[in-house]
């Protein structure tokens, strides 16, 4: 028969591909004639030959018929499939593949997607995912199904193929369920409409046991993406309960982009949950709550919480002591701003020259210049030089009250600092 194979290439590369089927159907017939069966290399080449000239129907009409097809390489399946494909022959391709994974072969990558893809484009998917779903798991890539389902934006056929692959336990492991959540997130964050699909994709996802704190972090970002706080808080709630430690980076750049946003309300339930679990914010957290909720005329509230902060040994710094000073003095307790500032020092954080600044405007627009005196005094002491805008300040106060010994006092420090008066200095 190898001789007969040999002569089948030289037919299969002449240029009238009807010429050559009729030979070869002449030739075949005369084997069988004569009590001689073809075997599978016979087929195989003949069925090469045919693809290889475009013959698709005529190479697959011999595939079917041949007694040995469970025989047939892997390679010559493949091109089989990938003819018919090109052809719009969907139908045919699927019983095919389906052999081919009965036989143990693997169809290639690319054959794979233009199947998936051939009938997502015909809207034929439920006849694509019942058939993959029955299909040896070591065929299907999981990926590339969802992946193609979601390029044709067809999300909730993508939901439910990932949803089955959950309950089945069909996914291969973490990091596979990781990239399917991913993808699928981003195809329904594109369509508002969609939406409603992430309780169904959240629930179906937390089920699984391959279900890590990384999983948690894609879903929340996506949540957070949709503007769906509501689930973002329950979401939360049930990573915390299942003991998941949230990533610090995720948790607090959530908080941080809350407040923001101006939805401090939001960032304190999650400052909330995380209390509740020992898990610690992280400084620029607390400094965005700590704004938010100046911002919104909150001043105990965040009292209490740079006090909550400070407890849990976070240490301030001049971004925290500047929103805290500023806030109060805004606020009209400059006081309790005094407070702060003369404390903040021994937490190691001397205010910058910025809280000292807003500081002295409050002071002065009360008209207080002895506490100037003596906050000029704290500013001395803890190193922080005033600038022209500060000495003027003071000035300013001083004058007001006929103070003009601390003018005199506080003019030769301004002299020996070096800081040149202005014209409105005087």
């Amino acid at each position: 028969m190898a001789s007969r194979g040999s002569s089948l290439d030289v037919l299969a590369g002449e240029e009238d591909g009807g010429s050559v089927v009729h030979r070869i159907c002449g030739a075949l017939d005369g084997l069988i004639e004569h009590s001689i069966c073809p075997d599978v290399v016979f087929y195989t080449t003949l069925v090469d030959g045919l693809c290889a000239i475009g013959k698709i129907e005529e190479a697959y009409f011999l595939y079917r018929n041949s007694a040995a097809k469970n025989e047939f390489s892997v390679s010559t399946c493949n091109a089989l499939v990938q003819g018919l494909i090109e052809r719009g022959r969907g139908g045919e391709v699927f019983p095919l593949v389906l052999s081919m994974v009965k036989n143990g072969f693997a169809v290639k990558n690319n054959v794979l997607n233009s199947l998936i893809a051939k009938f997502c484009e015909a809207g034929k998917d439920e006849m694509v995912l019942p058939g993959f779903y029955s299909a040896d798991e070591s065929l299907l890539d999981h990926k590339s199904m969802l992946a193609g389902l979601c390029g044709l934006g067809k999300v909730e056929e993508a939901s439910r193929f990932l949803g089955d692959m959950v309950r089945r336990s069909a996914v291969a492991d973490t990091d596979t369920l990781n990239f399917l959540v991913l993808e699928l997130c981003k195809a329904v964050l594109e369509r508002p409409e969609n939406y409603n699909l992430f309780d169904t994709i959240v629930r179906t996802t937390t089920s699984s046991s391959l279900c890590s704190s990384t999983t948690y972090e894609i879903l929340l970002d996506f949540l957070y993406k949709a503007d769906r706080m509501e689930d973002v808080h329950r979401l939360v709630k049930k990573m915390l309960d299942k003991k998941f430690v949230p990533d610090s980076n995720t948790y607090n750049s959530l908080v941080v982009k809350l407040c923001e946003e101006h939805r401090v309300d939001d960032a304190l339930v999650l400052l909330k949950r995380a209390t509740c679990t020992r898990f610690k914010l992280d400084k620029a957290s607390y400094d965005a709550i700590l704004g938010g909720l100046w911002e919104s005329g909150k001043e105990n509230e965040a009292v209490k919480l740079f006090q909550q902060m400070v407890r849990n040994g976070i240490a301030p710094d001049s971004a925290t002591s500047n929103i805290l000073i500023a806030g109060l003095c805004k606020s009209r307790k400059v006081d309790a701003a005094l407070k702060i500032a003369s404390i903040l020092p021994t937490m190691g954080c001397v205010p910058d020259l910025g809280a000292y600044k807003t500081l002295l405007a409050a002071l002065c627009e009360r008209g207080d210049p002895e506490l100037v005196k003596n906050l000029v005094k704290d500013m001395s002491d803890n190193g922080r030089l005033l600038d022209l805008d500060s000495y003027n300040t003071a000035f300013l106060c001083f004058s007001r009250s006929g103070r003009d010994a601390e003018i005199h006092k506080l003019f030769l420090r301004m002299m020996e600092q070096g800081c040149e008066p202005a014209d409105e200095t005087y």
